[in-house]
């Protein structure tokens, strides 16, 4: 301890007297004002993360092996929608098929492929059913949803649009091949056997462009039929004709669920999803 004019003072016996500190950036550039950037700073870019990271070495498995990256995608390869789409597409064949069949037969041998006819519009209900709680249950769709849920319920229209008429060509029997419901069957088979075979497009809404085009120019010949018709029964004087336009409306009815359909792919190719 030394003794000082303004009392004892401590000083450490190993430490010489005390430096003065080196003066700061901050004090030799003066204090910045408000929101101006500071004074400049030398950078080690070694100590930076992305370099530390970029160091650093991959981590490996066990086995020795790196670990390979699994890619994440946003739309699901699951195939859960293909196999009852497509069955219930094929079913809307069939069902037309049957029809043909209801139709060209006499009325005492419609019984079986009436049959045929309700079997499928029951089974087409129930892959109706299927895939709307598929839709529900999934979190991510392969389309838009309610994209998906539009085409679901256009192909279950037409389905049982073409059981309905059938049925009345059975109840009402009608005459054997008759003429005024031919054109109208012949297109609804043509509209079946397409969309079944292109049923794997219709999770595809970008490839489906001929498919629609297709439907759009079957439905305008069936509308030039459906007038045609309906102008010769009304002007007529066949007893069946009432009948006849009742089942022909049917048959109508079932080509605008295609329409519907080409509607559906259209706005899902719309989405851009």
């Amino acid at each position: 301890m030394e003794q000082s004019p303004g009392g004892p003072r401590w000083t450490s016996l190993r430490a010489g007297p005390r430096q003065p500190r080196a003066p700061t950036l901050a004090a030799s550039s003066g204090h910045a004002p408000r929101g101006a950037p500071g004074p400049a700073r030398n950078h080690d870019c070694v100590s930076c993360s992305h370099v530390r990271a970029a160091a650093r070495p991959r981590a490996r498995s066990r086995t020795g092996r790196t670990p390979r990256t699994v890619p994440w995608r946003l739309t699901p390869r699951s195939p859960a929608f293909g196999p009852p789409l497509h069955a219930l597409a094929t079913a809307c064949a069939e069902a037309a098929h049957a029809l043909r069949d209801v139709v060209g037969l006499p009325p005492d041998e419609r019984a079986a492929p009436l049959r045929r006819l309700q079997d499928l519009e029951r089974d087409g209900s129930d892959l109706r059913r299927r895939l709307l709680i598929l839709v529900d249950d999934t979190f991510v769709t392969p389309v838009d949803r309610r994209d998906l849920v539009a085409v679901v319920r256009a192909l279950d229209a037409c389905l049982d649009r073409t059981e309905l008429a059938g049925d009345l060509v059975a109840r009402a029997r009608l005459p054997q091949g008759s003429g005024a419901l031919v054109g109208h069957v012949d297109v609804l088979v043509l509209l079946g056997d397409r969309v079944t075979a292109d049923a794997g497009l219709l999770l595809r809404p970008h490839e489906v462009s001929p498919l629609v085009a297709e439907i759009h120019r079957l439905r305008g010949v069936a509308d030039r039929h459906y007038r045609e018709v309906v102008t010769a029964l009304v002007t007529g004087d066949d007893p069946a004709a009432l009948a006849q336009t009742v089942v022909l409306d049917r048959l109508d009815a079932a080509v605008d669920g295609y329409g519907q359909l080409a509607a559906a792919l259209e706005a899902a190719a719309r989405t851009g999803f």
